[in-house]
């Protein structure tokens, strides 16, 4: 018994750690409030504009209706599929496991990423239907 004791203290010392660094709100995860500042402070320096990289302009105004429902034009999958996070390839970009679904670049965003928490909310925005809330 002794032997799982250091395996099991280490697993639920993950699971605590990822569960208490996701966004908590009983209402569960808002565009408006959790997804779109996150998007915006970290990915829209870049993604503004006409000429944006991949035609992805993420500024305030737009950032909704450039993503949810819209080919990406670096692979055949929507950037979000509402209710599909393994659809998404947002999701994939970020995770960087694009490249495995046709896609192409480099993770997003370039050197510093988002942390797991941050991914992970985005995963439950997309869950629970992609709302713009």
């Amino acid at each position: 018994m002794k032997a799982f004791g250091i395996p099991c203290v280490a697993l639920v010392a993950g699971v605590l750690s990822a569960v208490l660094s996701a966004p908590c709100h009983s209402e569960g995860v808002s565009f408006a409030r959790d997804i779109k500042p996150m998007l915006v402070q970290n990915c829209a320096a870049c993604h503004q504009g006409v000429n944006s990289p991949a035609g992805l302009d993420l500024l305030p105004k737009v950032v909704h209706t450039n993503l949810v429902g819209v080919r990406s034009t670096q692979s055949a999958m929507l950037r979000v599929a509402p209710s599909a996070p393994e659809r998404s390839y947002l999701l994939r970009k970020l995770e960087g496991a694009h490249l495995e679904v046709g896609g192409q670049g480099v993770t997003m965003p370039p050197g510093a990423r988002l942390d797991p928490a941050q991914i992970g909310a985005i995963r439950q925005w997309i869950a629970g239907g992609a709302l713009n809330d």
